[in-house]
Formats: C-alpha cells, sequence, structure tokens
C-alpha cells in the first residue's frame, strides 16, 4: 500500500466484509484504501485480491488514526460482536474525518448502533452505504435524517459470476440438504442486546432433522456454521436427532461449493440464502413458529413456518 493512501477501510465480521471488500476491489484504484481488517474479515479480503494490514479487534479507534494521521476519510462494515468499527467511526469524528458505513443485510439496523438504549444515534457515521434497493429503503425509514447513498452490490456481482464458472465444475450429491446455521439466540450487537425470538437455532435445527428424517429420500445433511460458530455446538444435538441421516459439519472453505453440492439449501436468516439464491438454487428459510416473519426481501427465498410447508418445499 503507497504511503499516500487517503482512505481508511475497517472490518471485522464477515458480512460487512464480503460486501466492502468487493466494493474496494471494484475501485479503479484500490491501492488507494488503506484496509486495517481483523478477525473472520481477514480471509475474505484477501480472497477478494484486496491488500490488507491485519490488526487486533480490541485497538481503539483512536490509536489507528493516530498511527494513520493523514487520513481523509473513513470507511468501515459493521460488527455485532466488536466494537472496533465504531470506535473508529467515533475517532473520526472527533477529528473531522467524514465516515461511511457500509451496511449489509436487511435486519437490526438501528440496533447495530445501540437503538433503543439513549444516545445511540452518537454511534452513526455521517453517511450509510446500502448495497440494494431493499436496503436502501429500510435505512431511509430509520433514519430518516441520515445521509444514504445506494451502491451497486460488488458482492452479488461476484457471486453471480463466480456461480456461473462454478455450476460447470461442481455437481449436486444426491439426497443432500445443506442447513446454514446462524447464532440466531446469540446478542444481535456489541451493546449485548438480543432479538426476541421464540425459538432458537437449536430448536430449528432439532425440528429441520426430525422432519427430514421422516422422508428416506435424503441421505445426506450438511451442516454449515458461522463463522463465530465452533465445531461442539451442535455435536449432541446430531448424535440425538441424525440416526437415519449422514449428518456431517462442512469443512469446506468456500459457501458455493457446500451450495452446489447440495439439492436444497435451507437456514434462517442468513445472507448465504441470498448467495444461493443468487446462484440459482431452491432455497428456503425455515423456522418453526406462524409469528416469525423472514426479513430477507427476496421472492426467490421461500419462507416457511411449518412442516407441512417444509414438506412441500422439499416435494
Amino acid at each position: 500500500m503507497n504511503s499516500a493512501s487517503k482512505i481508511l477501510v475497517v472490518c471485522h465480521d464477515a458480512g460487512g466484509a464480503e460486501i466492502v471488500s468487493c466494493f474496494v476491489a471494484a475501485q479503479i484504484d484500490p491501492d488507494n484504501f488503506i484496509c486495517l481488517i481483523a478477525g473472520p474479515a481477514i480471509p475474505i479480503f484477501k480472497h477478494h485480491g484486496v491488500k490488507v494490514i491485519p490488526i487486533q479487534e480490541n485497538q481503539s479507534g483512536e490509536h489507528i488514526l493516530d498511527a494513520y494521521p493523514n487520513v481523509k476519510y473513513v470507511l468501515t462494515g459493521s460488527s455485532w460482536s466488536t466494537a472496533l468499527e465504531l470506535g473508529v467511526i467515533s475517532a473520526a469524528k472527533k477529528r473531522n474525518i467524514p465516515t461511511s458505513l457500509f451496511l449489509d443485510h436487511w435486519v437490526n439496523y438501528r440496533e447495530r448502533f445501540g437503538f433503543p438504549k439513549p444516545g445511540w444515534e452518537a454511534h452513526l457515521p455521517d453517511e450509510l452505504i446500502m448495497g440494494d434497493s431493499y436496503a436502501f429503503e429500510i435505512a431511509k425509514n430509520f433514519f430518516p435524517d441520515k445521509n444514504i447513498r445506494l451502491e451497486p452490490n460488488h458482492y452479488f456481482d461476484y457471486i453471480k459470476e463466480r456461480a456461473k464458472v462454478m455450476q460447470d465444475f461442481y455437481s449436486e450429491e444426491a439426497g443432500t440438504i445443506l442447513w446454514i446455521s446462524e447464532p440466531f439466540s446469540q446478542p444481535i450487537n456489541v451493546f449485548g442486546d438480543k432479538a426476541e425470538n421464540s425459538v432458537t437455532e437449536y430448536d430449528i435445527l432439532s425440528g429441520l432433522l426430525e422432519i427430514i428424517n421422516k422422508d428416506n429420500r435424503f441421505l445426506k445433511f450438511k451442516i454449515r456454521l458461522h463463522p463465530s460458530e465452533s465445531g461442539e455446538k451442535y455435536r449432541k444435538l446430531m448424535k440425538q436427532k441424525a440416526s437415519g441421516l449422514s449428518c456431517t459439519l462442512s469443512t469446506e472453505t468456500e459457501l458455493l461449493v457446500d451450495i452446489f453440492e447440495a439439492n436444497y439449501i435451507i437456514g434462517i436468516e442468513s445472507m448465504a440464502l441470498v448467495v444461493a439464491m443468487l446462484a440459482g438454487k431452491p432455497v428456503a428459510s425455515f423456522v418453526p413458529d406462524v409469528e416469525y416473519i423472514c426479513p430477507l426481501p427476496f421472492s426467490g427465498i421461500k419462507k416457511i413456518n411449518s412442516e407441512h410447508d417444509l414438506s412441500l418445499f422439499l416435494a
């Protein structure tokens, strides 16, 4: 990275990293960006060919900006597990450095900044960037007084192009279901707030395995963990509920490989479901609660709340 770089990029979580790294890679001069990257975002930025400077997630925003005094603009993702990006935004605003945050996904927009706690607005950047029209409209509704910009979603473009290449090299393994796990019951932001869900990811997986076990067409059930989840998370549940299936944890690095090797992709509300939809696969959000409304705004993802509707999806 050249010493004249003036745009500082900070990312930690995987969701934000995918969209921000593709945005940076698509710029005319990506080397004009200083990318300070932590945690699961590091391999994602590298995968998309963006040069990174690895940092620890507990570094303060003041310390980071002290190390790069020539920065004129700050761009970040958002994280639910660390205050890294919010700390950099806060420090930059104190120094009158313009800040933008690229919001990924379609849920918990205000909550990422501490809503409804008093003073949560102080955590907001100067500008929010959205990657699709659905997200843009949601953001305008939640942040009516905030500067909001709609940018092309280069991550979606990458997925579509990558899928075209991979479909000729990977084929479905007969009778295979891929379940996309996520920490549905965990805090939704760094402030420790939790969503009011009536079921957990354990409840959902348990019910799903019971249903799949009744259908002898399916032989393999593969679980792809969220980057924040431990490999031990579902061990006990898998032994208890998957007696009639070959139930395994995916060790595949690339999400699209798992997607193309499965007949059906099922999850809750993960971005990975959108990736599977963009790749042209049958995709469903399954939460056995009639009160739950899946927030993913795409008609290509089936929203299922009952065993009956799940059976129709798998027919």
